[in-house]
């Protein structure tokens, strides 16, 4: 037997790959649709003993995007699409996406915010940044801002940040924070329609959503499907607020916006329903240094409504 022989013989042969599951290949399939390959990386946040997932696209300054919920990342890619210019971090929060469970109770909310963005940026290797939070990532980008405003150059809030002074809460979350139905609706049947009908009700237009590709959607039908982020972030909806409002004592105080000193953009659409104009230059005035961009006829994801005017904005924001 020669030596190339019995190398081939002893040489171990590697396991097949496991098949992506449907809500990768879902999510792989709108990066492609932006033409976007992105990395990404887990992260533990040894304090409290979570696992996160940050996927990452885009060079330059980095930005780290929160979303609200129940939401994933990767709601953020069509504007990530249109910021080739900033590593693009899009963060998935715990219990969201493909990031690990999360016990909320169990540690108080701005906590678990802020410790689970340090831990993050921390194993990054990132030591200030810009953050962009959208609704309940929003509550995430103050709380932070407020507990580390060493580490936040530049705020961006797209859309109103949950649990804001005069916050509403919609129909359809109304149903999310109604006990019983509110348990029962992750294991109801998902569907492209029923999508559509929560961004109405979130205040975008018919014809903004049909402009979004079909990738999208299917992401999004896949993520409440085939992930634990609907009845993880139902948790926490149920939480933080009822069918009538936010309960008391866990909003945000006055005060407390007002401690936030980054400077902050308010990118929010006329149309969201979780607040309108009149909220939006309410809490501009609250917060030491805010701009508002109040987006005509754009609801509660207003990037979604013009992802090239939401990043246009962004930019020259971050850039002044």
């Amino acid at each position: 037997m020669s030596s190339q022989t019995a190398e081939r013989k002893v040489r171990p042969v590697a396991p097949p790959r496991e098949p992506p599951s449907p809500y990768r290949r879902a999510e792989a399939a709108l990066w492609r649709r932006y033409g976007i390959a992105p990395s990404e990386r887990f992260v533990d946040v040894d304090d409290l003993g979570l696992r996160v997932r940050v996927q990452e696209a885009g060079e330059g300054e980095p930005l780290l995007f929160v979303h609200g919920g129940p939401n994933g990342g990767s709601t953020f890619i069509p504007l990530a699409a249109e910021m080739p210019d900033r590593r693009c971090l899009l963060l998935d929060r715990p219990g969201c996406g493909l990031s690990g469970p999360v016990e909320y109770g169990r540690v108080p909310l701005p906590r678990l915010a802020a410790t689970t963005l340090v831990g993050v940026l921390d194993r990054l290797g990132i030591e200030r940044i810009d953050v962009a939070g959208s609704s309940f990532g929003g509550a995430w980008a103050l709380w932070f801002a407020a507990a580390h405003p060493e580490r936040v150059r530049r705020l961006v809030l797209l859309g109103a940040p949950a649990l804001v002074p005069g916050m509403l809460v919609p129909g359809f979350m109304r149903m999310m924070c109604t006990p019983g139905i509110g348990q029962l609706m992750p294991m109801l049947p998902q569907s492209v329609n029923g999508a559509k009908w929560v961004h109405r009700q979130m205040g975008h237009a018919a014809s903004a959503l049909d402009a979004l590709p079909a990738e999208y959607w299917e992401w999004g039908l896949r993520l409440m499907s085939d992930t634990g982020t609907m009845a993880s972030d139902g948790r926490v909806i149920r939480t933080v607020a009822t069918p009538f409002g936010v309960r008391p004592g866990i909003a945000f105080t006055p005060d407390q916006l007002g401690a936030v000193t980054a400077s902050a953009l308010l990118y929010w659409g006329a149309a969201d329903t979780f607040g309108g104009g009149g909220v939006a230059r309410a809490v501009a005035g609250l917060l030491p240094h805010a701009a508002l961009e109040l987006v005509p006829h754009a609801g509660h994801l207003p990037w979604l409504d013009d992802p090239a005017h939401a990043a246009h904005c962004i930019r020259a924001f971050l850039d002044a």
